[in-house]
């Protein structure tokens, strides 16, 4: 028996939230650690650049099998979670924000990276002798000149996010109302045999993505390739 739009507009919402949510949180932390590790070669940086691109390569399985380890019930992180709120991590809201930012993160991070390092070194030197410490660098030229730039890691990280399944169904589960994110809820029809349910929701989610991308298509041609930034806070 197929759904009706109210029901199938559900997960949709679920995974609008959720995609929103982790995104917000994705920029800001792939921004500050783009901009920490900018132009730097130092073994520190290569470790921390290393760690930051771990979701890229290994399978969502073995990503959620260790926050299982470490957000669950016995886990450090899971444990200090029940102690403040009295509730259990795993397959909550949160779970999902969690799953959608770490699939999310290392396109957003390697983009803001790629922008940061293309910018001319002359408005660094500008800068510089106006006495501009790094976060005013950050903060007062670099982010405004860098909008296209982020934008375009933005949109990546977002449709990441949109499309995440592996790790989400592992730490958040597959529950209608509360964790079933479009992906969930195109697998859950496929596997009930709700053919209809499944061709609409995928049809949503690929006409989302392809909007996206042909926004991201436009930010990348408002970029263009510079001279590199050379490695002048190492």
């Amino acid at each position: 028996m197929n759904l009706g739009l109210e029901e199938l507009w559900i997960p949709l919402h679920i995974s609008l939230s959720v995609a929103c949510t982790a995104t917000l949180l994705v920029s800001a932390i792939g921004t500050l650690c783009a901009w920490w590790l900018a132009g730097k070669r130092s073994l520190a940086a290569t470790i921390a650049d290393y760690l930051l691109s771990v979701p890229l390569f290994l399978p969502p399985t073995v990503l959620g099998y260790g926050l299982i380890l470490f957000l669950g019930n016995s886990g450090s992180g899971g444990s200090v979670w029940s102690a403040l709120t009295g509730t259990s991590f795993l397959f909550s809201r949160g779970a999902a924000v969690t799953a959608a930012a770490l699939a999310g993160l290392p396109l957003y991070y390697r983009t803001a990276k790629s922008f940061f390092e293309s910018i001319e070194l002359h408005l660094f030197e500008a800068a510089a002798v106006d006495g501009a410490g790094r976060w005013t660098l950050l903060t007062a030229i670099i982010l405004p000149i860098s909008i296209p730039g982020l934008s375009a890691g933005f949109i990546l990280a977002f449709l990441r996010a949109m499309g995440e399944f592996g790790i989400t169904i592992m730490i958040a589960g597959n529950i209608p109302g509360k964790t079933q994110t479009v992906s969930l809820a195109i697998w859950d029809a496929v596997m009930s045999g709700r053919d209809g349910d499944a061709t609409l929701l995928a049809l949503l989610l690929a006409l989302i993505s392809l909007g996206l991308l042909s926004l991201f298509a436009l930010f990348s041609l408002r970029t263009k390739p510079t001279q590199p930034l050379a490695s002048i806070f190492s």
